[in-house]
């Protein structure tokens, strides 16, 4: 058995396999010799991790080298402003995921953030229409789909906010309609149950 780029292991974890191979072993004989085979090939790998570490400090012994000054990187995100958060603050919509009005077996996991589903030149929309509650679990995790986010926010846009994005923001509300179209006709279930809240 050869391994191939070895994780590293302190002395600790190595005894606690070690051990956990040899009460195998005892309980197990067959079982037990392969996990000490695997455990004689790790111990073998941090005796090579720790030789190359020896050699490479052997190697660089009095040589200085310089740290490299970090790149500044402008941000172009912005926070959401103070009259949409006031706003959004009061609105009951943002009060649940929306996960949990059109998919009656979610769980909601932790409490609520706010998403942004849209990006326009590199930067996040920052609009009442353009975020989507969602709790932290399916936020921070894999469970989103960002095309369902996009369709609620597209759905939540009211008349004189379409008219405000068309100069704000034109090459996003020359698609609009499309883009709400498709959307619609991919997540249906979605697009009813928004419908059915009257919001």
């Amino acid at each position: 058995m050869i391994l191939s780029n070895p994780p590293r292991y302190s002395r600790a974890q190595m005894r606690a396999m070690h051990e956990f191979a040899s009460a195998l072993a005892r309980e197990h004989p067959a079982a037990g010799a392969k996990a000490m085979l695997v455990y004689r090939e790790l111990e073998k790998a941090q005796r090579d991790l720790r030789d190359a570490d020896k050699k490479a400090r052997e190697a660089f012994a009095g040589v200085r080298l310089e740290k490299p000054k970090p790149k500044r990187i402008k941000s172009r995100a912005s926070k959401i402003p103070m009259h949409i958060r006031r706003e959004l603050d009061s609105d009951p919509f943002m009060d649940a995921c929306v996960y949990t009005w059109f998919d009656p077996e979610h769980e909601c996991q932790g409490h609520i953030e706010w998403e942004h589903p849209w990006i326009y030149d590199k930067t996040k929309i920052q609009e009442r229409w353009a975020l989507v509650p969602l709790c932290y679990g399916f936020h921070r995790g894999t469970g989103f789909n960002k095309e369902i986010g996009r369709l609620v926010s597209l759905l939540r846009m009211r008349p004189e906010e379409i008219e405000e994005a068309k100069a704000k923001y034109p090459r996003f509300t020359e698609e609009r309609e499309q883009k709400l179209s498709y959307l619609k006709g991919k997540y249906p279930k979605v697009a009813r149950a928004y419908s059915r809240l009257g919001i």
